[in-house]
């Protein structure tokens, strides 16, 4: 882990500032980033069948997700407390609503998290900006090609 944490990162919007600094995060904060990010991970991995299912997953919803449990609210010249029922009902909603611009900003705080817990690859798989191919899916069906071939030369 790095000693040399990275500035605080700040959203300011709607007469709200949170700020994402590493070393403020509560234990609590950490692991439900973490279980978020590598939920999407994972569900990167498995791709989906459609885009309904997407949209059930809340797979759509993963950058606002982690950024909720990341950021905190700074009030009255205080850094909040973490609370995470504000989180599931407010404050998701908050960065959900955040304009486009803002999001180098919630990737640079996804960068940063993921890099100081030792996850750097989770970082670098989240916030890729292509999807790249599955190559089980690719690859099966010309395996399955060649495979008959010989079968029907052998039979020959």
């Amino acid at each position: 882990m790095d000693e040399n944490y990275s500035e605080p990162i700040v959203i300011e919007y709607e007469g709200r500032k949170f700020i994402y600094k590493y070393k403020n995060l509560s234990i609590l904060q950490a692991e439900l980033a973490r279980e978020a990010g590598e939920f999407k991970r994972d569900q990167l991995e498995a791709q989906p069948e459609s885009f309904k299912q997407v949209l059930k997953s809340r797979g759509a919803h993963w950058l606002p997700q982690i950024c909720s449990y990341l950021f905190r609210e700074f009030k009255d010249e205080s850094l909040l407390k973490f609370n995470l029922d504000k989180v599931e009902t407010d404050i998701e909603q908050y960065f959900q609503n955040l304009p486009n611009e803002e999001r180098p900003k919630l990737e640079e705080s996804i960068k940063d998290f993921f890099t100081n817990i030792g996850f750097p690859q989770t970082a670098l798989l989240l916030l890729q900006r292509e999807r790249k191919p599955n190559l089980t899916k690719t690859l099966l069906p010309l395996l399955q090609t060649v495979l008959q071939k010989n079968v029907e030369n052998n039979n020959s």
